[in-house]
């Protein structure tokens, strides 16, 4: 039985998936696995990155919410940030 190159749509997010990519990353040359994690963590990093500036964005939008005059669970609701986190601005 061949190596499937691709990973069926069905499979992401799931355990299979997990373990598809577990047995590729295996089935890799030491060169390959190391290239492969320096891009994973690359990856993280960027998603890490994107996620603290969404979340400064939305912090910024809901202190300008604030200042004029916005309720606070009206503030919550558009931001889903919690009430205490917006009282606390």
């Amino acid at each position: 039985m061949g190596k499937m190159k691709e990973m069926p749509i069905e499979y992401k997010g799931s355990y299979l998936g997990k373990m598809f990519r577990l047995s590729n990353f295996a089935s890799m040359d030491e060169m390959s696995q190391r290239e492969y994690l320096a891009r994973y963590m690359w990856e993280v990093d960027q998603r890490s990155q994107l996620r603290s500036a969404m979340n400064e964005g939305l912090l910024e939008t809901a202190r300008r919410m604030k200042l004029k005059g916005y309720e606070v669970d009206t503030i919550s609701e558009l931001t889903t940030l919690s009430k205490e986190v917006i009282s606390g601005l």
